[in-house]
């Protein structure tokens, strides 16, 4: 009994020492963690930190935004942290300077930019396919009576940027307090976690390049350990190498590719960054008056489309016929399927493709980029394609170019939208003697060709430009309008009611050839200039599309072509997929002049021999070539 009653007295003694040991333990965890809860608590309360918060926030929503209206993301890995990641980072990288400077005001300017930007983007990204760019911006001026046709791209969701900005004025508003100190740290760690994340990124797209130089075990130096790792921790290597591919025309659609891995707003900082290189690449090459490089195989196949004419007699004699050209605006093959309504859209065009002496080629892939109408004006009259980012028109319209305007005795240009294009300079290069410009409507387009064939001498070319099937549609005032489905989308109406009217005023030139004796040797293209619908516009008309049997619905588009001459003489229908830089080479032979030096980067569509043709991709590369070295200014007489 006396053992238990020790044992219990010892039982209690130890576990009052234990509860001592216990208690002390946790005064001293607390002791520790009070300076932390205390700075976090003050932490929470600084407005610098909260502001911080909330502004990266709203910068990713808008960039989460600006992705969902051009692409929702793919969702597998390691697509997610592609996606995230970069969008995390750069929304900590601008936020972060809110712990270096004191007001928090130019936060509002900031958010406000980053809405013009995304908003700039989408609406012109659904109107031409393509980003905005420094070039772009430098043809601002070409857009002179044509904004209308950027806006019709604009919808309410584009709104959403600038409510989010308008909550954050408000939080502004409210909680704009002073500061009481400088958060450096916060600053200087936010960039370092940005760049992490970068390199991290990095790794994920290029680590493979450094697992395959090992494998290899090529001979180690500098220079080769350096080009192997930096993709992997330059954090801006994605941004300096989109920048090279952009300003050496590597690939064409660069652009979407970098912005859905990355962000609109890195792309800005590309796109300066490719602007910088740029300018001081081409004074380089300007001091050093060294022309663009080509390679050895790329020099043989210039020589293989293009002869010296210096070198050779003078073979070339008067074109067989006189020659019209149309670009009509916006044309896109489909219209000649039939469809509810079909029947009425272009009569004129449907006689016409019914008629012998035809050729009809419905599918022709229009190869017009950045340029839109001026790109394929180009592609037409010299049988050059045009560059991958910007318009040649503009950035190289003093050019000499070579062209088949210059075989007839007289050669007019009627543009009904003066200014556009660069045509002052451009029309006089591209062999062409006159340009007749004037505010017009595709009536008195037409109205004023056919003046000025009347007064020609002959065999003359005549080059008409149409306008009223440019977008955004505006053909409220005319008439007449064709009977179309109910059902049919607004836009789609509007389209083909403008085709309507471009078609009933060519019926006026149609009928002057088929009859009056003056007109009758002629040959007449009419060919799209371009494409107009882009695929986020064709998501829209899938669903009538697909119920009217219309070949949008594959999200395909095509221009179509159209010549009639008497060097034709039978009805020839083309259902395979034709090009857009077809067309040149296809005119030279009409004409009778199929030995002029420079053949063009397309095929004789008459010729059934298709084995010399080059690929698309070959055609860009030696178009890019021609024009930024004008190529053949030496070849001029």
């Amino acid at each position: 009994m006396k053992a238990f009653q020790t044992s219990t007295r010892n039982f209690s003694r130890n576990k009052r020492d234990l509860k001592d040991v216990f208690d002390q333990l946790m005064v001293n965890i607390i002791d520790d963690i009070t300076p932390i809860q205390k700075k976090w608590s003050s932490l929470k309360h600084d407005s610098s930190f909260i502001f911080f918060i909330v502004f990266a926030a709203l910068i990713f929503v808008k960039l989460f935004y600006f992705q969902f209206s051009i692409e929702f993301p793919s969702t597998r890995p390691p697509s997610i942290s592609l996606f995230f990641l970069p969008k995390i980072a750069i929304s900590l990288f601008v936020s972060s300077f809110i712990f270096v400077v004191k007001k928090k005001w130019w936060t509002i300017s900031a958010t406000l930019m980053i809405d013009i930007w995304i908003i700039s983007n989408i609406v012109y990204y659904r109107a031409s396919g393509f980003f905005i760019n420094i070039d772009a911006l430098q043809m601002v001026d070409n857009m002179q009576g044509f904004w209308d046709s950027i806006l019709i791209y604009f919808s309410w969701g584009e709104v959403v940027p600038l409510f989010t900005t308008l909550f954050y004025i408000l939080f502004v508003i409210k909680f704009n307090k002073p500061e009481i100190n400088r958060r450096w740290l916060f600053f200087f760690f936010t960039i370092f976690l940005c760049i992490c994340m970068r390199l991290f990124i990095n790794y994920f797209q290029h680590a493979f390049i450094v697992k395959d130089y090992w494998i290899r075990k090529e001979k180690t130096n500098v220079e080769s350990v350096w080009n192997t790792i930096r993709p992997i921790i330059d954090p801006q290597y994605d941004a300096y190498y989109a920048a090279r591919l952009y300003f050496n025309h590597g690939i064409l659609d660069w652009d979407k590719k970098y912005i859905l891995q990355n962000t609109i707003v890195d792309y800005l900082f590309a796109d300066l960054s490719f602007f910088i290189y740029k300018k001081h690449y081409t004074n380089r090459l300007k001091n050093l008056k060294h022309d663009v490089s080509i390679s050895n195989s790329d020099k043989k196949i210039i020589n293989n489309l293009a002869s010296n004419p210096l070198e050779q007699p003078d073979s070339s004699s008067l074109p067989k016929t006189n020659l019209i050209v149309i670009l009509f605006e916006s044309l896109e093959g489909w219209i000649f399927e039939h469809y509810d309504g079909s029947e009425y859209i272009a009569p004129n065009l449907k006689n016409l493709i019914a008629k012998e002496n035809i050729l009809f080629v419905p599918q022709l892939k229009s190869q017009a980029l950045q340029g839109n109408s001026g790109d394929g004006q180009m592609i037409v009259l010299t049988g050059i394609l045009p560059l991958k980012v910007g318009a040649a028109c503009r950035l190289y319209g003093n050019n000499k170019y070579p062209n088949y305007a210059h075989f007839f005795k007289s050669s007019i240009t009627i543009n009904p939208a003066p200014g556009a294009w660069n045509q002052r300079v451009v029309n006089p290069n591209y062999g062409i003697k006159q340009l007749i410009e004037f505010h017009g409507n595709d009536e008195q387009m037409i109205d004023s060709l056919i003046a000025q064939g009347n007064n020609a001498e002959y065999p003359f070319f005549l080059l008409g430009i149409t306008t009223a099937s440019h977008s955004p549609f505006n053909c409220e005032n005319i008439i007449n309008k064709p009977a179309l489905p109910k059902d049919m989308p607004a836009t789609l109406q509007n389209y083909l009611t403008c085709v309507n009217y471009t078609d009933w005023a060519l019926g006026k030139l149609i009928s002057l050839i088929e009859t009056d004796p003056k007109w009758t040797n002629t040959t007449l293209v009419i060919v799209g200039d371009h494409t107009v619908f882009k695929e986020q516009m064709l998501d829209k008309f899938f669903n009538y599309a697909q119920k009217a049997d219309i070949s949008l619905k594959t999200k395909r588009n095509y221009i179509p072509l159209i010549i009639y001459s008497p060097q034709i003489t039978s009805k020839i229908l083309k259902k395979d997929i034709h090009y857009q830089s077809d067309i040149y080479p296809t005119i030279l032979n009409l004409m009778g002049e199929k030995d002029y030096y420079w053949k063009g980067v397309g095929h004789d569509i008459l010729s059934e021999d298709d084995s010399k043709r080059l690929s698309e991709e070959t055609g860009y590369r030696i178009s890019d070539i021609i024009i930024r070295n004008n190529y053949f200014e030496k070849y001029q007489k």
